[in-house]
């Protein structure tokens, strides 16, 4: 059954206070109505509504002029809290992190689990104490270096995850909203959410005994095709041995300006950023392909090239950002 409008318009103004003593607390009821422009009759009338629904919490009692008390708000940052698993190559192995973080993406608590031997009923159980110990969880964000298509985790480096269908048997299980997502993917928008929105980043990332993967973020979103696709480079037709044997004799400097023939003629970036470590890649390589592009893009602006140490951060950062947008669309549908 739908809404009536006057029931619409209670719910919008009740999200729309919410977001703005997030973004601007603490805030009085006085302060509230000249920000939204409500009258402070509408706003004593809504208060308590977000109160009860544990949006927000009285945050000061202080006297003002004449005696009175001005009570301000804050935002609950841990009404709920969403649960980020990043898996990540540690020393040529794959280990799990998980964190713990509230919904303005403040980190609570974080733990490793290294993946030796790990099954996935170990898994499951790892989450399930997550959830046990902090029942407010609603969210749960799994970065993942593979790719899922059609809800079937595939071309993935780990057997544990291959051929899973982990987002619904998560889903099933914690019933909470579960987002799966690239690695590469989840580190370039990390990187993206730094820069000016209207840009355009190109991403890719040289692991040490794996393969390289790529990302694209349109103006801080995932640009990521119909079978969550876009980004697997290591398939395009160069002629390269990625294998476990060859990995380490590939030439980067070569393949790292296909790469940006690549980036260039699909998505036209303004920036490309570049992650390895000192073994794989140098400032050296990034100085000769920046050369080299120039003849092949004669006429136009080309985009920056930046190498970047920091994949793991980039790639939580990423994760993060995928599970507040998540968690700040679940916080709306309480509205509704």
């Amino acid at each position: 059954m739908k809404s009536s409008k006057p029931q619409m318009v209670k719910q919008n103004n009740l999200a729309y206070l919410t977001q703005l003593v997030k973004n601007n607390a603490p805030l009085s009821k006085r302060e509230l109505a000249d920000l939204s422009k409500l009258s402070v009759v509408t706003i004593n009338k809504l208060i308590p509504e977000l109160l009860e629904k544990k949006m927000i919490y009285p945050y000061s009692n202080e006297v003002v002029t004449g005696g009175r008390h001005a009570v301000s708000y804050r935002f609950n940052e841990q009404k709920n809290t969403f649960l980020v698993i990043k898996i990540v190559e540690n020393r040529n192995e794959l280990s799990f992190f998980f964190y713990l973080c509230d919904l303005v993406g403040k980190i609570i608590k974080e733990e490793e689990l290294p993946i030796a031997d790990l099954s996935w009923e170990d898994f499951v159980e790892v989450i399930g104490e997550w959830k046990r110990d902090y029942p407010e969880i609603n969210s749960i964000v799994l970065g993942i270096p593979g790719v899922e298509m059609n809800g079937i985790v595939k071309v993935v480096d780990h057997p544990m995850l291959q051929g899973k269908s982990v987002q619904e048997e998560l889903t099933e299980k914690f019933d909470c909203q579960v987002t799966l997502e690239n690695d590469v993917n989840a580190a370039v928008l990390g990187y993206a959410m730094r820069e000016p929105k209207e840009k355009i980043i190109s991403g890719i990332y040289y692991p040490v005994e794996f393969p390289p993967g790529g990302g694209v973020s349109i103006y801080q979103k995932i640009l990521k095709g119909r079978n969550n696709f876009v980004g697997e480079v290591s398939v395009l037709p160069l002629e390269v041995d990625w294998s476990k044997e060859n990995i380490l004799k590939v030439d980067l400097t070569k393949h790292l300006l296909d790469m940006m023939e690549v980036f260039i003629s699909l998505y036209d970036p303004h920036e490309v950023v570049v992650y390895g470590t000192d073994e794989r890649i140098n400032e050296e390589v990034i100085h000769e392909v920046g050369k080299k592009i120039v003849t092949k893009f004669p006429l136009i602006e080309l985009p920056t090239i930046h190498l970047s140490r920091y994949f793991k951060e980039d790639y939580l950062a990423g994760l993060i950002q995928i599970g507040l947008e998540e968690t700040n669309r679940l916080l709306l549908n309480e509205f509704k």
